[in-house]
This record gives C-alpha cells, sequence and structure tokens, in this order.
C-alpha cells in the first residue's frame, strides 16, 4: 500500500476533523458547566470520538495522516475560540501520535490505541498546565469572555489538588475505551457511509429517502439500535412549506452494525 496520501485522503481526513470536534464540543457544552465535571469533558468525549478516530485510522493508514488530522481538529478548536495552550496540547499530543502510529505502521490497533490516548491527553494536560502554571492568564482571558471570577478561580484549585492525578488517569481509562470501542465496532461489521446532497429538494423527495433507506435494513430505521446508529447534520438547512429556503448541504453519517 502507498503511504503518500492523496487529495480524497484529505478530504476525508477534512470532513472527520470537523465531526470529531463537534462531537467532542458536545460533552464540552453537557459537562462544562460545573468545575467538578469539567475535567472530564475530555475523557468523555474521547468516547464516542474515539470510534470516529480509529475508522480514519482503519481508512488512511499512511503517513502524515493522524499529524493532519490532529493539527485540523487544533486548528479548528483554536478559531473556534478554545485556549492556545489546548489547541497546542492538541497539536503536540498529534505529533507524539502520529509517531507512536508509525511503529505499528499505521495499522496496528495496539499502536494506533496508544497514539489515540496520547492524543486526547495531550488536549487534557495543556489546558490543565495552562490553569496550573499559567492561572493568572488563565483568569484574565475567562474575565475576558464573560466567565465568572469564582468559577474560573474554582476550576483552577480543583485542578491543582489531588484530582489532577484523577482526572488524568480517568481520561486515560476513557480514551482507552472509545478507541477500544471504535475497533469493537468495526470487528462485527459496521460500515460508515458518508453522504453529502444538496438541500434544495422537495418534501417528497427526502420522505422518499427515509423509506429508501428503512428497507435497507431488515427491521427499519429505528428498528434495533444494536444494529443502527444514524447522525445527521445540517448546514444551512431552512424548510419553509415543501422547499427549503436557501440551498445548503446536508453531511448524512449512518453507523450501521452488523448483527
Amino acid at each position: 500500500m502507498s503511504q503518500k496520501m492523496k487529495l480524497k485522503d484529505v478530504i476525508f481526513i477534512a470532513i472527520f476533523s470537523v465531526l470529531f470536534f463537534a462531537v467532542m464540543l458536545v460533552a464540552v457544552a453537557l459537562l462544562g458547566s460545573t468545575p467538578v465535571t469539567f475535567f472530564f469533558t475530555h475523557g468523555v468525549g474521547a468516547v464516542p470520538c474515539g470510534i470516529i478516530y480509529m475508522y480514519v485510522r482503519a481508512k488512511v493508514p499512511r503517513k502524515g495522516s493522524v499529524l493532519l488530522m490532529c493539527t485540523l481538529v487544533a486548528l479548528i478548536a483554536f478559531c473556534l475560540g478554545i485556549t492556545w495552550p489546548s489547541a497546542l496540547g492538541l497539536f503536540i499530543g498529534g505529533i507524539f501520535a502520529e509517531l507512536i502510529s508509525a511503529i505499528g505502521k499505521y495499522t496496528s490497533k495496539l499502536w494506533n490505541l496508544i497514539g489515540y490516548i496520547v492524543f486526547i491527553c495531550g488536549f487534557w494536560l495543556g489546558q490543565a498546565f495552562y490553569m496550573i502554571f499559567g492561572t493568572e492568564m488563565f483568569m484574565n482571558s475567562m474575565v475576558r469572555q464573560g466567565t465568572d471570577l469564582e468559577f474560573a478561580q474554582s476550576l483552577v484549585d480543583f485542578v491543582s489538588g489531588p484530582m489532577f492525578i484523577v482526572c488524568l488517569l480517568a481520561t486515560i481509562v476513557l480514551s482507552a475505551i472509545g478507541g477500544a470501542l471504535g475497533y469493537i465496532l468495526f470487528k462485527v461489521g459496521s460500515i460508515i457511509v458518508l453522504r453529502v446532497r444538496p438541500l434544495r429538494r422537495s418534501r417528497s423527495y427526502w420522505n422518499s429517502e427515509v423509506r429508501n433507506y428503512e428497507q435497507e435494513t431488515p427491521k427499519g430505521r429505528f428498528a434495533c439500535i444494536r444494529r443502527q446508529l444514524s447522525v445527521t447534520f445540517h448546514i444551512g438547512m431552512c424548510i419553509s412549506g415543501d422547499k427549503c429556503r436557501f440551498s445548503g448541504y446536508s453531511i448524512y453519517l449512518h453507523l450501521v452494525c452488523g448483527a
């Protein structure tokens, strides 16, 4: 197999890098509101993100693919307002993940899993070290963003204590679970299909699409969650009556698990 990435590989990695960050962002939104749960967001988000990461590793086992994905995730995170040490942690973790995956020639499940754990830990450590060693800078940054000063101080106090080790170990364990889960899903015959379609379609068109998809699975689209997990991302869709108001695209990600 050629180790050189092609244009389609770069596009594939870029799409799933956006998806990776979107899933991680959901974890941050759900758990980032309290100091107690804030430092577990990386680990919790790493569980579903591990499925995405391992899928990309299986589809593009080429030199530079790991670093490209991790760099894109770091850039997206930084552009959307994440603190620069966290983005730097993602990038540095990506460098180590690339080197680790290279040991197994990008096809070893074990080395890819270790690389993923290191990548997520880089993300977590970047955030934690910023609060511990750059407390004043962190506090000023949080105040500028409109965050309550008391909440920011509680974050610093929480991660500066013994919970640092607890949260780090939890991140390692949850990252390992996420990566292993990805391999388990693919081992039982999972299939991921990515479809990008223009949105300017009639309502009857989308209804027919649903009916066609239901016929593809023996028990129907939502009959058995063990056989199928489905996530849909809509970009620029706004339905009014029977037509969309403006053009856009919808990305369908279907994860179909084997029986």
